[in-house]
């Protein structure tokens, strides 16, 4: 078994060992933050989606809002209500319009 380490301590074959113990050693944590860094990215991408989604809602939301406010002045002011104004203003609480 001592002879089996001898070619490790000898100084023919050191240097080459410690390059090779050396590149694997970064091999490995290159891989390390490689697989942490496509981690993170899935991550990332599952936070972007969510605040894109919230962000399309929300701009809806504002478009619908003034649309409304529009239609609402129309009513007040000429007395005239058109068609979507009617529907939305005879929904019910939960109901919903496609």
């Amino acid at each position: 078994m001592a002879h089996f380490f001898k070619k490790y301590t000898s100084n023919r074959g050191s240097a080459l060992f410690m390059v090779v113990s050396t590149m694997t050693a970064l091999l490995i944590s290159c891989m390390a933050m490689y697989f942490s860094m496509v981690t993170s990215r899935n991550t990332q991408y599952a936070v972007f989606n969510k605040e894109q989604a919230y962000q399309s809602a929300d701009s809806i939301v504002t478009i619908v809002n003034n649309g409304l406010k529009k239609q609402i002045n129309d009513a007040i002011i000429n007395g005239n209500e058109s068609e979507f104004y009617l529907k939305l203003k005879g929904l019910s609480k939960g109901e919903t319009l496609t």
